[in-house]
């Protein structure tokens, strides 16, 4: 059991090695990247170093979909959000927790399988629990399209011979 202070997860190795492995990217930053004013330089074609577009602050952010990447990647993209652009409603929140999601979502038959019989590596399912509202929302691989379940109205009083009920999935 972890207190996980750092708003993400994934499943191997184990999480406090995650942890240990944020370290190796203390070098990402919010901010535009500065690195090269004290040695700027004039030529032919400008101040030489210097960030040529959007994104740089992000270089070195792993973006391969093992476990520990996409764990890096959430962590950083989630903290420079919330710290740029802190989410002022359920509806903002919804939209970078999706982003968020999207961001480590593995297509099948992208991540290569150590054996034919292991079948293949891929997002089955992204789920978004809003304990507040009383709400669950996920998506499957199937279909993009967000369902949502209020658990406010949902009746769980046992009943006797009643059944269990399933919700579709793969429309």
């Amino acid at each position: 059991l972890h207190n996980n202070t750092v708003g993400a997860f994934t499943n191997d190795p184990d999480f406090t090695w995650h942890l240990r492995n944020l370290n190796n990217f203390a070098n990402l930053s919010p901010d535009w990247p500065k690195g090269g004013e004290r040695i700027t330089v004039q030529s032919e074609v400008g101040a030489l170093p210097h960030a040529v577009g959007h994104g740089f602050n992000l270089l070195g952010l792993p973006g391969d979909a093992s476990p520990p990447s996409r764990f890096v990647r959430l962590f950083f993209q989630r903290q420079y959000a919330v710290l740029r652009a802190p989410p002022a409603s359920l509806n903002e929140s919804l939209s970078l927790a999706i982003g968020l999601l999207s961001s480590v979502f593995i297509s099948q038959g992208t991540v290569a399988s150590a054996s034919p019989a292991a079948g293949f590596e891929l997002t089955q399912y992204s789920v978004l629990k809003l304990p507040a509202a009383r709400q669950f929302l996920f998506r499957d691989y199937a279909s993009p399209r967000w369902r949502r379940v209020r658990l406010g109205e949902l009746d769980f009083a046992p009943r006797a011979g009643a059944s269990a009920r399933s919700l579709p999935v793969g429309d």
